[in-house]
């Protein structure tokens, strides 16, 4: 992932947690796929609004060019069992965690870029 690319997911991150209460932001490869997956767990995110919401604004954040580098975005609350695996076992906050081939609450994980992770 380029570090302009990290720039404005990091910028993303800061304008959710203004609104929201995020417990973990990750980007992640799954074993099975070379596009990104961008994960958000907190309270009571796990909604269809939020998601039309994050979507718009990461339009506005990401050029075309960063856009087709992702799957999909995935929204979880903060009480999931993966969510609460990964705030366990990492915490990340004001840089990011780069992970490469491991496996997180049966999820295999080519490659994933902590951004925040905090219990």
């Amino acid at each position: 992932m380029s570090e302009n690319l990290k720039g404005k997911l990091r910028q993303f991150l800061k304008m959710v947690q203004e609104e929201h209460n995020v417990s973990l932001m990750v980007a992640l490869k799954p074993d099975d796929s070379n596009l990104w997956d961008l994960v958000l767990g907190g309270q009571e995110l796990d909604n269809q609004d939020y998601l039309k919401k994050f979507i718009a604004l990461l339009n506005k954040i990401l050029v075309k060019e960063d856009l087709i580098q992702f799957s999909r975005m995935v929204l979880i609350n903060s009480d999931a069992s993966f969510t609460t695996n990964f705030t366990g076992a990492f915490q990340v906050e004001g840089s990011d965690v780069e992970l490469k081939n491991t496996r997180i609450d049966n999820v295999f994980i080519k490659e994933a870029h902590i951004f925040y992770s905090k219990k």
